[in-house]
C-alpha cells in the first residue's frame, strides 16, 4: 500500500471518528455532512433494491434517522462509517421490498378467500369472531406484536424499533404466538352454515 492511500485511509478513519462522536453529542451537522457526503450513494444503493424512488427515499431516511436516535450502533472500531451505512441500508432496503411482497401475497390471500367465501358469507362472519377472541385472549404484548407485523404490515425489524426490544425477541415471540393461535383456532374451528 503506497504512502497516499494509507494517508487517505487513515483520515476516513479519523472523519468517521469524529463524525461519530459529534453524532452521539446530537451535533446535527454532522448529520448534514454525512447525508452531504453519503447521500446519493445510498439512495442509489436503496433504489437499486427497491426499484422505486419514493421507497428509496423512505430507506435512505430510515437508515439515517435510525442513526441519528442511536448513534452509538455505529462503532468506528469495526470498520468504517460508509461501509457500515450502506449495509444498513442494504438491510432496510430488503426489509421494505419483503414487506411488500408480503402485503401483495397477503392482499392477494384475502381477494381469493373472498372469492371462495363470497357465498357463504355467514361462515365467514363466524371465522372473523373466532379468530377476533383467539386475538383477544393473547397477552396484550403478543397481540400488539401480531397486531403490528401482520395487520399493520411492520416487518420484524420496524416492529422491534417501534416496541424497542430486540429484533430476536420479536421473532421468537411471533413464532410462539402464531403456534398458540393455531392451537386455539384448531381446538376451536368456526362452525360453517349449513
Amino acid at each position: 500500500m503506497d504512502v497516499d492511500s494509507d494517508g487517505c485511509r487513515r483520515l476516513r478513519q479519523e472523519s468517521d471518528r469524529l463524525t461519530a462522536t459529534l453524532l452521539r453529542a446530537g451535533d446535527g451537522r454532522a448529520l448534514d455532512g454525512l447525508l452531504d457526503r453519503d447521500g446519493r450513494l445510498l439512495l442509489a444503493t436503496a433504489q437499486r433494491i427497491t426499484c422505486d424512488r419514493a421507497t428509496a427515499e423512505d430507506v435512505v431516511q430510515d437508515v439515517v434517522a435510525g442513526l441519528w436516535r442511536r448513534p452509538e450502533t455505529y462503532d468506528p472500531e469495526r470498520g468504517g462509517l460508509t461501509s457500515w451505512l450502506h449495509m444498513r441500508c442494504r438491510g432496510v432496503a430488503i426489509d421494505h421490498v419483503r414487506t411488500r411482497a408480503a402485503r401483495s401475497r397477503r392482499e392477494h390471500n384475502l381477494h381469493e378467500r373472498d372469492l371462495r367465501t363470497y357465498d357463504d358469507g355467514q361462515h365467514t362472519i363466524d371465522t372473523a369472531f373466532v379468530v377476533r377472541a383467539a386475538l383477544a385472549s393473547l397477552p396484550a404484548t403478543d397481540r400488539a406484536l401480531i397486531e403490528l407485523t401482520f395487520l399493520g404490515g411492520l416487518t420484524y425489524r420496524a416492529a422491534a424499533e417501534s416496541l424497542g426490544i430486540p429484533l430476536g425477541t420479536v421473532k421468537t415471540r411471533v413464532r410462539r404466538t402464531l403456534a398458540v393461535l393455531r392451537s386455539r383456532l384448531a381446538s376451536n374451528p368456526p362452525n360453517p352454515s349449513p
